[in-house]
């Protein structure tokens, strides 16, 4: 395909994400007020589950069926690091106080336990590629266990915190939900599931759509050659992918749901991480598969 080509399709593939992911936002929020644990913990396991779906089909495509794993390291790192950018747009977009100030303290425990996830990670691609943490002589499937149980992990301590937590309808434009809340309990599920899935497989499809075209993008033969896999996979993959969780982020601000839009990000920042073991998986053959090397 011919950039022109690339760029309508990318254009395309945006504004089925624009349109699906307000849906997507507006399905979560009824979720969040029929659920007791609220819109805080939907933004960070359903809503960030949702959008990082394309990551996940991005980077196993990467790892497994092009068997180019560094594309998939470079898309979570890159992914993450703009999904932290993301708050700052996020701020911009809400013109009031930082969100920081108005749900700081419920999602601190969140942005603390994806930078030790992280870090968790950082520290399995250095000690099996460049030997720094040679007292940590771990397999590559030991690593991916590792991970693995530390997000599992995350995730049951982020719901403890949650639980005790008071609804977040204090909020400035969160007030609704405990009217709305009120209103959905009388209807049936069915309705709301279905538009709920409606609205993630949109977002899913184009986010894919947004990957495939990221990396015809990547070798795509230039004047001045091709811009190269790493680069691609930490900014355009990277970007492309992550612009479900801006475009859900965005709409859930503008719905006043701040603690959903942040939760979002964060819970999305650590399911990426995750995303690497679910690679190290479908890496055939799994068991011996150097991953992280």
């Amino acid at each position: 395909m011919t950039p022109p080509t690339l760029l309508m399709g990318f254009l395309i593939a945006t504004g089925l994400v624009v349109v699906a992911g307000v849906q997507l936002v507006r399905a979560g929020e009824e979720l969040g007020d029929r659920l007791p644990i609220g819109r805080t913990w939907v933004g960070l396991v359903v809503l960030s589950s949702i959008t990082s779906l394309p990551e996940l089909v991005s980077s196993i495509s990467a790892s497994a069926w092009i068997g180019k794993p560094d594309l998939a390291v470079a898309n979570t790192f890159g992914s993450n690091s703009f999904n932290i950018f993301t708050l700052v747009i996020l701020d911009l977009v809400y013109r009031g106080d930082p969100l920081a100030t108005v749900y700081g303290v419920r999602h601190a425990l969140a942005g603390a336990l994806g930078g030790v996830l992280t870090c968790v990670a950082c520290v399995a691609l250095l000690a099996s590629r460049t030997g720094v943490f040679a007292e940590l002589p771990l397999t590559s499937l030991e690593w991916s266990v590792v991970i693995t149980g530390a997000y599992f992990a995350a995730m049951a301590l982020l719901y403890r915190f949650e639980s005790k937590q008071p609804r977040e309808n204090t909020g400035p434009g969160e007030g609704e939900g405990v009217v709305e809340a009120t209103l959905v309990g009388e209807q049936v599920w069915a309705p709301l599931l279905k538009r709920l899935g409606a609205a993630a497989a949109g977002v899913l499809v184009a986010g894919v759509v947004l990957a495939y075209l990221a990396d015809q993008l990547a070798v795509y033969p230039f004047s001045f050659g091709t811009l190269g896999e790493t680069f691609v996979g930490s900014l355009g993959l990277a970007v492309s992918t992550s612009l479900p969780e801006m475009v859900v982020g965005i709409a859930a601000v503008r719905g006043g749901s701040f603690g959903m839009a942040v939760g979002n990000v964060f819970g999305s920042n650590l399911f990426n991480i995750w995303v690497l073991p679910i690679c190290h998986m479908f890496s055939a053959p799994f068991l011996e598969t150097p991953f992280y090397t």
